[in-house]
């Protein structure tokens, strides 16, 4: 009668699942898609200052809009 949702195959698809995406979630997420890994302590390199992240939870998913400044 009702479709199940699919399995996310993805992280990012995961913590959009969850409900609890994070501006911080979406740069460490997409820093690391293109390697900007900071290979000394294996974390990935800060968000530049003149850029923002929103993230809105919606019923079926989440919008993620950039900026920059």
């Amino acid at each position: 009668m009702f479709d199940r949702p699919e399995e996310a195959t993805n992280p990012f698809e995961a913590a959009v699942a969850s409900g609890n995406l994070t501006a911080a979630q979406v740069w460490d997420m997409a820093a690391a898609q293109v390697g900007l890994e900071n290979p000394e302590d294996e974390t990935n390199l800060p968000r530049p200052a003149a850029t923002s992240i929103a993230v809105q939870q919606l019923g079926d998913g989440a919008r993620v809009s950039y900026g920059l400044s």
